[in-house]
């Protein structure tokens, strides 16, 4: 059975689309996508029948408040169980061992480094104090 005129055939679909490639900065670490409407105290109903702006004002502003605060709270407390993976995570550990032993390594190479830099600003010292010395025997 063919489809109608001016109709695609089910059989020939658009190939499905890619997630597009990440571009700019990455996404802030460790935030949440719950709103924490569980922690408002004023429902919406609730604030509509206040009897004053005022008082809507106030109750609106304790909700806020109080989703700040479940954010808060949910995101420490994310962040306190990644911190406990990470650290009995053993390929964490490993390259912890890592960057230690390139931390003692680096101290020696800085410091070969400004032994070098010293060493060539000797020699310049000494070879303007020897054309000195060739330039003052020299009247």
């Amino acid at each position: 059975m063919r489809p109608p005129p001016g109709r695609p055939s089910r059989t020939l679909r658009a190939p499905p689309r890619r997630a597009p490639p990440l571009i700019g900065p990455p996404p802030p670490p460790l935030r949440t996508a719950r709103r924490g409407a569980a922690a408002e105290r004023h429902s919406a109903e609730r604030i509509a029948a206040a009897a004053t702006a005022q008082q809507r004002t106030a109750m609106a502003q304790e909700n806020a408040r109080l989703r700040s605060e479940a954010r808060r709270r949910r995101n420490d407390g994310v962040r306190a169980l990644v911190a406990y993976a990470r650290r009995r995570d053993p390929r964490v550990q490993a390259h912890g061992a890592a960057r230690a032993a390139a931390a003692e390594a680096a101290p020696s190479r800085a410091h070969a480094e400004r032994l070098r830099a010293l060493r060539e600003e000797l020699e310049a010292l000494a070879a303007e104090e020897e054309a000195l010395e060739a330039a003052g025997n020299g009247r």
